[in-house]
């Protein structure tokens, strides 16, 4: 922002490449977080299923 207020620019990106990088950034960050969810449903299903056997 610093260039922006220097040049007295808006500073938004206005390049045909922002919205793929943008998209390309989300996906990176689902393909960060979807193991970890997934692990955390595993171990509730696990907790869930000791549970059920052991009959409480």
């Amino acid at each position: 922002m610093a260039l922006a207020d220097t040049h007295g620019i808006s500073g938004g990106d206005h390049s045909p490449w922002a919205w793929p990088l943008v998209a390309a950034s989300a996906l990176a960050v689902l393909a960060l977080v979807a193991p970890g969810v997934r692990s955390l449903r595993r171990a509730r299903a696990r907790v869930a299923a000791a549970s059920a056997l052991s009959g409480a």
